[in-house]
């Protein structure tokens, strides 16, 4: 894009995912709030991919799910949602357990049990 300065891409580390990975989880999210067709799948790959890329720059358990989180909770549309009148939970909430959710499936048991 003209006039756009490219973002310097930045590696995972033990407290953020990398900054490719997180702006893709963001784009992704959009389009899961949005329930655009084939979004929830492409974002739990996405979201097991930031958390590989966590744990093999070292970090723990909560780290991981807490930067996964924040792709959600900062994000601008995931605020204010609408409950359901099925559940009474708003999508962004569903969509963050899920996310969560994702993550375990990669965290090993190990750092599962060491973690608080």
């Amino acid at each position: 894009m003209a006039g756009r300065k490219p973002r310097e891409h930045t590696p995972a580390t033990p407290e953020s995912l990398c900054t490719g990975t997180e702006e893709r989880i963001q784009r992704l999210v959009l389009r899961a709030l949005k329930h655009s067709y084939g979004a929830e799948s492409a974002l739990r790959a996405a979201v097991r991919l930031g958390a590989r890329e966590m744990l093999e720059a070292g970090a723990s358990r909560s780290a991981v799910r807490h930067a996964i989180a924040r792709c959600l909770v900062s994000h601008p549309s995931s605020l204010p949602d609408k409950p359901s009148l099925m559940t009474g939970e708003s999508r962004a909430s569903t969509l963050l357990t899920r996310m969560l959710a994702w993550t375990d499936d990669v965290v090993p048991v190990e750092l599962t049990a060491a973690a608080p």
